[in-house]
């Protein structure tokens, strides 16, 4: 015993356990600990609601297994050592880890050449198959019913549609909201937590795909004031998806973070505003899977400074960036130029990286209005429209979508009502992507037959 802990060693390697870890881990058990275990093994989503939301009369920090990283206790943060919160750490940091949850094995080993103590493999494209789609319904119902009703309308015959409510009478306005529009109560799965914003991209967890067949919930701070509950929210959602939360020492709104689920992830030079440039390429690289990490120029004036208002991925291989009209807003079509120029021929895993150029409607009233901002339901692509827009702009717009992704169908969504408080669909939405297949791990070019090869589409005059 020394520093306040204990010390022992077993056959995979020396490990310490504090005592203030021991009391932590005590605590959690006889809390609530097993009830969260309970939610995340029910097969039943209807028992599952009901767990957790008994749960969530608890502290959200102690709902799901966390593991920090770089913030270990008495294990230098630089070894980038892995910390388990119920006190077990690795002295040792050549060792192979596995720690044990309570929802399942997790393999802390070195699944990178180049040492990294993580074990992810991507995170997923949007585009790819997805098991849920989480939305904060409470405050949608409320605020933009319309825009809630349309998005249920459009992919609830084709994935899970979890709703997160923040009591039980925000619980009793989306469920009258749901029988006034004629649609089923079933439709969406009610989850009742705290929470303080609609801004569920942002605060909610990036899952990825790890070396085996698990899937993770990384969680990075989320600092906006007066949004405590919404920075505690991956603690609820992960474990609805059996998953483990992997808190990330560095700042960043999921919006401001796009995959092409093949090594290349998106982001702006906001982040690096908020974090050191090493944290985010280390972070993104060894918890993200990122091998290219490109920061972008965010749009001149835009309040967000996110990356999904003017880009997403439609493939591997294709990334779709906006274009203004250098005569409706000159500055961000040289910006929008100059990130398309940044993005071309980068190397994938099919080939060079191929840019789309889509429209961006008319800024000059102060409004973003964006079409890239959209959402992926397996095989329904929900696109954010405008009908004071130009009809030409938005149908050159849905035509280029229609040609990127033929077997898919698109449903067009009025968020005019909502795109002044600084977002759209993409906004009100955190994707979960399923679980990876046994024996599975990254896709291979062979495998994926999602790859595109495209010529270059050109913004029609």
């Amino acid at each position: 015993m020394c520093h306040g802990r204990f010390e022992f060693t077993d056959s995979r390697g020396k490990y310490a356990i504090s005592f203030r870890h021991v009391l932590s881990a005590l605590t959690i058990v006889s809390s609530h600990l097993f009830s969260a275990a309970a939610v995340c093994r029910s097969a039943d989503w209807e028992r599952a609601a009901t767990n957790v939301e008994h749960s969530r009369r608890f502290d959200s920090r102690q709902m799901a297994p966390t593991t920090e990283v770089g913030r270990a206790v008495d294990v230098d943060p630089a070894a980038w050592s892995v910390f388990h919160p119920h006190g077990l750490m690795p002295v040792d940091p050549a060792a192979r880890r596995t720690w044990w949850s309570p929802f399942g094995k997790l393999d802390f080993h070195r699944a990178h050449d180049h040492g990294s103590p993580l074990w992810v493999s991507r995170v997923p494209g949007e585009f790819e198959q997805q098991e849920a789609l989480v939305l904060a319904a409470g405050g949608l119902a409320e605020e933009y019913p319309a825009i809630l009703s349309s998005i249920i309308t459009a992919a609830q015959r084709r994935i899970k549609l979890v709703g997160l409510v923040a009591n039980s009478q925000k619980r009793k306005a989306v469920l009258q909201m749901l029988r006034r529009t004629g649609l089923p109560s079933s439709a969406l799965i009610l989850i009742e937590t705290p929470h303080d914003t609609i801004w569920v991209r942002d605060y909610g967890p990036v899952f990825v795909q790890t070396s085996g067949t698990q899937r993770v919930a990384m969680d990075a701070e989320y600092v906006c004031p007066d949004r405590a509950w919404d920075n505690e929210a991956p603690a609820v959602i992960a474990p609805l998806f059996h998953c483990t939360v992997v808190r990330l020492p560095m700042v960043l709104e999921g919006g401001n973070f796009l995959s092409n689920g093949q090594g290349i992830c998106l982001t702006t030079t906001k982040t690096l505003g908020q974090n050191a440039e090493a944290v985010v390429s280390r972070t993104f690289g060894e918890c993200f899977g990122s091998n290219q990490t490109v920061f972008l120029e965010p749009l001149s004036r835009e309040p967000t400074g996110h990356v999904d208002m003017f880009a997403l991925f439609t493939a591997p291989n294709v990334v779709v960036i906006g274009a203004y009209q250098p005569n409706v807003d000159p500055e961000n079509a040289e910006i929008l130029d100059r990130n398309a120029l940044r993005l071309a021929g980068l190397p994938t895993t099919h080939g060079p990286l191929q840019v789309v150029r889509i429209p961006m409607p008319d800024n000059r009233d102060g409004l973003w209005r964006t079409y890239l901002n959209v959402v992926f339901a397996n095989g329904a692509l929900l696109v954010p429209v405008y009908p004071d827009a130009n009809p030409a702009v938005e149908r050159t717009a849905l035509e280029t979508f229609r040609r990127l992704l033929p077997a898919w169908s698109l449903a067009s969504i009025n968020v005019s009502e909502m795109i002044g408080a600084g977002g759209a669909l993409h906004c009100i939405v955190a994707n979960v992507p399923r679980a990876p297949p046994p024996n599975r791990t990254a896709l291979s070019p062979q495998s994926d037959s999602r790859a595109s090869s495209l010529g270059t589409i050109h913004l029609s005059d």
